[in-house]
């Protein structure tokens, strides 16, 4: 199936099956502030390069390549993981940076990428 996507097609192919994967909008948020219902929100603001960005799609390769069993799907998000985290590691040595939505955002979905 994914020899007809090219790779930026397979990156937001992945990015998009995470997003409706594991993005829970409230119907009340009174009750629940569900869960990374504001993710695809903080990805459109930081862009595609951002660290946050890259995180998102590093845990929707390995979870959808854990799912569907697929080597290279894993090895994508394995390499967008080490990458990250040389990225990631600098941004949170920045004091101001490192308390922000985004970053906290990033790295939640940093340990959400070696659950899968």
């Amino acid at each position: 199936m994914l020899d007809i996507y090219n790779g930026r097609e397979i990156e937001q192919l992945v990015l998009n099956t995470f997003l409706d994967d594991y993005c829970i909008v409230p119907k009340n948020k009174s009750l629940s502030r569900g869960y990374f219902d504001d993710l695809k929100f903080l990805l459109g603001s930081a862009g595609p390069l951002s660290d946050i960005t890259k995180a998102a799609k590093a845990a929707g390769f390995a979870s959808l390549g854990n799912r569907r069993g697929e080597p290279y799907l894993i090895h994508q998000g394995a390499i967008l993981y080490s990458e990250l985290l040389c990225s990631f590691q600098a941004t949170m040595s920045e004091g101001a940076i490192s308390n922000t939505i985004e970053s906290l955002t990033t790295a939640v979905l940093l340990g959400l990428y070696e659950v899968c």
